[in-house]
């Protein structure tokens, strides 16, 4: 036998012939034990009127039942039985379908508020504050740091042009600043089926000025833009897009390719309209800044192993179309859309190393990755070319590649962006990745002399080494994005 605690409950009792109204009961319980360790309570009452109240409570997997008018049980087989019996066997339904009515209810509540944009993804919290961490961008920016709910701030950002950003603290659109000559690029690959939410909250994201939205591919037959498998919780990538954007960082759409998909959707050049016409598409459903083109093919059977000279003519052609369909889709003060061509390594290794297992941008293959030579009419249509440092053959050393600046005479500086990779294996690298020392010399040359720099690992390097490229090749450059200075508000003087 437990002895339990004195508890004091207030209980609602049905009324009945012999009980008119609702009394107020305070009692004590006695704990029994039964067989295999059952437990229920047995009680006796006393009321404030000191009417003594032969009673017994049962509980069990239904509620409260209270027998009233019975002798307690003196025995434990007494108690068992009268347990058991039909008196104490029937329990009330009507409050089923209330409960159901009200967990539906709340589930209704609860799905309408997170797809109205009131509940926020990562806390589960409606009030949610957005962009207040002075960490974000290099001296903080009170526009950026002030307090807004993220309904509200969705609402107001989704009204801005493109190429501005909304000024919590103004509470207007304003401008992001034109990029100017000493401005440099530092591109952070991303893979959109992946959740962003470490990127946001990683303090060196202030670095980036970039985000390449990785996913979408081409239609090998019809040539047509196959949107990014998005995962089906894709609140968090529209929310990511939508803080960026905030942070004047471009949006930039890719379009990839790991093996010869562009050359076999092109053998028909009536699909390059097909091409130019969906890619407008995605520019426009995403509100991105711009296009990278992954056309990663090389000298194959394809192209009767010169890639150069029978298919570098219709990728200048197709280029050429979607440049044209990005100044045509351009809306008037707003920026120009930028475009940009993913390179190989070799494409400009037009002679051989000391190694005789290789021949330039002419291999046609081997384990390091695929191999062909740059077609300079590229140029024209594109604004920066995204070299891969970590596509080239084991033989090249990574400061001979530097030194012999082999891509000079086929694009300017300002043209040229060192692709890196820190993960082997992650979406958009092959061959091996570059190692640390490799990163700092590649973030250092491409803000000195050249256009900028990009992590095509970007999701694996946040995900599985928390950031640490980017916190090593940031600091290197001038990298990142200065937003426009405005002075807060004054109180307008009294009339």
């Amino acid at each position: 036998m437990l002895l339990m605690p004195f508890l004091s409950f207030k209980v609602h009792v049905a009324s009945n012939a012999e009980f008119h109204q609702i009394i107020t009961l305070y009692f004590s319980c006695n704990y029994d034990l039964l067989k295999d360790d059952n437990i229920f309570p047995l009680c006796t009452f006393d009321s404030f009127s000191d009417l003594r109240l032969s009673m017994t409570i049962s509980f069990d997997n239904f509620g409260l039942r209270l027998m009233q008018k019975q002798e307690l049980p003196s025995s434990r087989q007494q108690t068992q039985r009268w347990y058991i019996s039909e008196d104490s066997a029937g329990f009330h339904w009507w409050p089923l379908p209330i409960a159901i009515f009200a967990i539906s209810a709340v589930i209704y509540a609860g799905a309408f508020s997170y797809d109205q944009g009131w509940l926020d993804e990562f806390t589960g919290n409606l009030t949610r504050i957005q962009f207040h961490d002075p960490d974000v961008l290099k001296g903080g920016c009170m526009a950026i740091n002030h307090k807004m709910t993220w309904r509200e701030m969705n609402n107001k950002a989704g009204k801005c042009s493109r190429g501005q950003y909304y000024d919590a603290l103004h509470n207007d659109c304003f401008a992001c600043a034109a990029p100017g000559a000493q401005d440099r690029i530092f591109g952070l690959n991303w893979d959109v089926q992946a959740d962003c939410y470490n990127m946001m909250t990683f303090p060196d994201f202030r670095y980036t000025t970039h985000i390449y939205w990785n996913g979408a591919s081409i239609d090998p037959s019809s040539g047509s833009v196959t949107l990014p498998k998005r995962p089906d919780n894709h609140t968090s990538i529209n929310r990511c897009m939508v803080e960026t954007r905030m942070r004047c960082i471009k949006q930039i759409g890719v379009i990839g390719a790991s093996k010869s998909e562009f050359a076999l959707a092109f053998k028909n050049e009536a699909n390059i309209a097909t091409f130019v016409s969906s890619a407008m598409d995605l520019i426009t459903k995403y509100r991105l800044d711009g296009l990278h083109i992954a056309d990663i093919s090389g000298n194959d059977n394809s192209n009767n192993g010169d890639w150069k000279s029978n298919y570098g003519p219709t990728v200048v052609k197709y280029l050429a179309a979607l440049r044209k369909g990005l100044n045509d889709l351009q809306s008037p003060n707003t920026p120009a859309y930028t475009l940009s061509w993913e390179e190989l390594a070799s494409a400009f290794d037009t002679s051989s190393t000391n190694s005789t297992s290789y021949k330039g941008c002419k291999q046609i293959s081997d384990s390091s990755g695929l191999y062909r030579c740059f077609n300079s009419d590229i140029i024209s249509s594109v604004d920066w070319i995204n070299f891969q440092t970590f596509s080239r053959n084991p033989s090249v050393s990574l400061q001979s590649l530097l030194n012999s600046k082999t891509w000079m005479t086929s694009v300017p500086s300002t043209k040229f962006v060192f692709g890196t990779c820190s993960v082997s294996g992650a979406n958009m690298c092959r061959g091996s990745a570059n190692g640390k020392d490799e990163l700092i010399i590649v973030a250092k040359a491409g803000s000195d002399l050249y256009k900028g720099v990009s992590l095509d690992s970007g999701t694996a390097d946040i995900e599985a080494n928390k950031g640490s490229s980017i916190s090593a090749m940031g600091p290197l450059g001038a990298y990142g994005v200065l937003m426009p200075q405005r002075a807060p508000l004054q109180a307008t003087a009294p009339l």
